[in-house]
């Protein structure tokens, strides 16, 4: 199947297999904050001023027009990511199954998409069947492979807490720094716990040692 092309079997759920090319736009933007911040000292003030306004105000012009572009609502996407993800890296297979089982059929991949790009297309695929972020987690719940009764050892998981830093970990640092003033301080605090980072002054250090952390524990979640 080509990527984008009608004519599927199942018109009703084609427009969802074309992807959106986000890929190149996300880079060249990190690679221009990147340039601005290193070469701040070579600029001459004004002229800056003149074609830095005029870049800003188109990219405040897109954030405003950006939310009409999701497919479903991001509060649930972002409510289901975490534990979505966990549930296609600890059990594949079952995900899978159920999937296909609530959809009819699985999205195929487009050129260059990664396994991690895929399962997110999915999850907005169910999210648009299902329109419930409870029923959506219920998919992503394990398999009954062990029998009833506590878990051996006495450790607790702070499931909260490891889902946001699961969260955390697919964001740039950029995006990462931006969202923190939206951030609830308590699971902030349980998140600092979990991977030992001391928040008694959160600085921008901390803060980028925190994302950090959130992002090794996501990869190698994924691995």
């Amino acid at each position: 199947m080509s990527d984008g092309e009608p004519g599927s079997h199942q018109p009703a759920s084609a427009g969802l297999e074309r992807r959106a090319k986000v890929g190149p736009l996300a880079e060249g933007l990190r690679r221009l904050a990147d340039t601005l911040e290193s070469n701040q000292a070579l600029y001459e003030p004004i002229a800056f001023e003149r074609e830095a306004t005029l870049l800003a105000q188109c990219f405040r012009e897109f954030l405003c027009r950006e939310p009409g572009l999701h497919q479903v609502s991001e509060t649930m996407f972002r409510e289901c990511r975490a534990a979505w993800l966990r549930a296609w890296q600890q059990s594949p297979r079952e995900m899978e199954r159920r999937c296909e089982n609530l959809l009819g059929r699985l999205p195929h991949h487009v050129a260059d998409e990664s396994d991690l790009s895929w399962r997110l297309h999915l999850l907005v695929e169910v999210l648009a069947a299902l329109q419930d972020p409870a029923r959506v987690l219920a998919l992503t719940e394990a398999p009954d492979s062990e029998g009833p009764g506590p878990r051996s050892g006495i450790h607790v998981e702070d499931r909260g807490a490891t889902d946001a830093l699961l969260l955390w970990g697919q964001m740039t640092t950029e995006e990462f720094l931006l969202s923190w003033a939206r951030l609830d301080p308590d699971l902030v605090r349980r998140c600092a716990v979990l991977v030992g980072v001391s928040l008694t002054r959160p600085n921008l250090a901390t803060k980028r040692k925190l994302h950090a952390l959130a992002v090794r524990m996501f990869r190698n979640t994924l691995m």
